[in-house]
C-alpha cells in the first residue's frame, strides 16, 4: 500500500502536540497565525500510519509563510489565500504601515518571516507597479477579483487606503471602504504618502546602484514612481503554510519504524511523509516531492509485480493439482486428470478512480478487480489537493506502465 496524504492541520491533535510553540498558553488553543489550509487538512495519514507503529521525524518543523492575504470581507478568518512567490519575484515590495520597507523580499521565506516578526507590525502592505503586474498576468487577475488586490492612482490613493486600513471594520463591502478612505484624515495621509514616496525614492536609487541595505541586488521592472496609474496593492500577513515533518521513510519510501525496521508492504510519498526538507521548505519542492517519490515507490512496487503474479501462478497450480488429484481417486475410470494449472490473472488497466481516497473517518473506495495483485494507492487530501492527489496517482501509475504491468 502507499500513502499520499495531507499535512497536519491547526487546532487539532498534531500541530499541539508536536510544535507546541505555535501555541500560545490559552485553554482555548488559540492559534498565534492564521493557515493557508483548509479543514481537510486534518493529519489522517499521519495518524493511521503511526497508529500501527510508524515512525515519525521533524514533526516541530513547521514553516511560515510571510504572504498570505487579508480578506477584507473576513479579516479574522483562520485560513487565508496564499499569495506566492512570484508576486515578491515579479519586483514586489514589502511595506511596513508605515510606509517602509524592512527586508531583501526575495529571502528564502524563513528570513522574511523573521524580519515581519522582528518590525513589530501584525500586517503589511504588497505593492507592485505596472509592468511587475503585467508580469504576474492572471495571478494579478485572480487576486482582483476576489478582492484580495486593489489598483490605487499612486501613492496619494495608496496612502489614504493604507490609512483607511487601519481602522477598517470586518466585512466591509467595496463602496463603504471607498468612502473610509476620502474621509481619512487629510494631514496623516500627506504624512505617510511623504513616507511612502521617500522610502520608494531609497528603492530606486538602490536599483541604480545594484544593491540597498538590506542586501537585495535583483530590482525587477524598477523603479515604482509615486505617481504611476495603477499601482496594485494587497494587504499581507505571515501564515502557517507547511510541516517538513511527517512519517519517517526509507530512500525507497518504505515506511520505517522509529528503530528503523520496516513495517513490510507498506509505503508512503509527498507530504505525508517528514526528513525531505530539513528546517525550511523551498518553494515548488512539495509537488517535486511528490513526483520523485511518487516515482520512486511506484517503480519499486511495479518490479514485485513479476513475483506476486509468479507466486499467485505457483498457489493456483499447487491447487489445481490437488483437485486433481481428489478427481482421479474419485473417478478411477477417468483417462485423464483435471486440467493444469491456470495463469495468473492479468493486471488490469486502472481507471481513473483506481486508488482508494480516505479522508477522515469517512471512506470510500474502488477497485478495478479484486483478483488482481495490484498496489493499492492510498490518497488523501493536501494544502493542494488536486494537483497533488492527481501528479501522485499519475507518477505511480507512469512507472507500472513503464514495466508493461499495467
Amino acid at each position: 500500500a502507499i500513502l499520499s496524504f495531507d499535512w497536519f492541520r491547526l487546532f487539532l491533535w498534531l500541530l499541539p502536540k508536536h510544535a507546541p510553540d505555535f501555541f500560545p498558553p490559552s485553554p482555548h488553543m488559540q492559534v498565534h497565525f492564521p493557515t493557508t489550509n483548509g479543514p481537510w487538512a486534518t493529519g489522517d495519514g499521519m495518524k493511521m500510519a503511526m497508529a500501527i507503529g510508524a515512525g515519525s521525524i521533524d514533526m516541530d518543523k513547521v514553516q511560515i509563510h510571510p504572504t498570505g492575504f487579508l480578506d477584507p470581507a473576513d479579516l479574522a478568518a483562520p485560513a487565508k489565500t496564499l499569495c506566492g512567490e512570484m508576486m515578491r519575484g515579479v519586483g514586489g515590495v514589502l511595506l511596513t504601515p508605515e510606509g517602509k520597507r524592512f527586508v531583501n523580499e526575495l529571502l528564502p521565506r524563513d528570513q522574511v518571516v523573521a524580519a515581519e516578526l522582528e518590525s513589530g507590525s501584525s500586517e503589511f502592505v504588497l505593492l507592485l507597479n505596472q509592468p511587475m503586474a503585467a508580469e504576474a498576468g492572471k495571478h494579478i487577475e485572480h487576486y482582483l477579483r476576489k478582492d484580495l488586490m486593489v489598483t490605487l492612482d499612486g501613492t496619494h490613493s495608496l496612502a489614504r487606503w493604507m490609512l483607511a486600513n487601519a481602522e477598517g471594520a470586518d466585512g466591509e463591502t467595496a463602496e463603504q471602504a471607498a468612502a473610509r478612505a476620502a474621509a481619512v484624515d487629510a494631514g496623516a495621509a500627506l504624512a505617510l504618502e511623504a513616507t511612502i514616496n521617500a522610502t520608494l525614492a531609497d528603492y530606486n536609487a538602490a536599483a541604480e546602484a545594484g544593491v540597498d541595505a538590506f542586501g537585495k541586488t535583483a530590482f525587477r521592472h524598477a523603479p515604482i514612481s509615486p505617481e504611476e496609474r495603477p499601482l496594485y496593492a494587497g494587504r499581507i500577513v505571515p501564515v502557517l503554510h507547511y510541516t517538513m515533518g511527517g512519517i519517517r521513510m526509507g530512500a525507497d519510501g518504505a515506511v520505517l519504524r522509529d528503530d528503523g525496521s520496516v513495517i513490510p508492504g507498506l509505503h508512503a510519498a509527498g507530504e505525508v511523509t517528514g526528513g525531505v526538507h530539513g528546517n525550511n521548505r523551498l518553494g515548488g519542492n512539495s509537488l517535486l516531492d511528490c513526483t520523485v517519490f511518487g516515482s520512486i515507490v511506484g517503480n519499486k512496487l511495479a518490479a514485485e509485480i513479476p513475483r506476486r503474479r509468479a507466486a499467485a501462478a505457483l498457489v493456483a497450480g499447487l491447487g489445481a493439482e490437488e483437485e486433481g488429484s481428489a478427481g482421479l481417486t474419485r473417478n478411477r475410470g477417468a483417462t485423464s486428470p483435471a486440467s493444469g494449472p491456470p495463469h495468473a490473472p492479468p493486471l488490469p488497466n486502472p481507471p481513473e478512480s483506481s486508488y482508494s481516497y480516505y479522508c477522515g473517518e469517512s471512506q470510500a473506495r474502488t477497485s478495478a478487480s479484486e483478483a488482481a495483485p495490484a498496489p493499492v494507492l492510498a490518497a488523501g487530501p493536501s494544502h493542494c489537493p488536486d494537483a497533488l492527489l492527481e501528479i501522485f496517482r499519475k507518477s505511480c501509475w507512469a512507472a507500472l506502465h513503464a514495466h508493461h504491468v499495467a
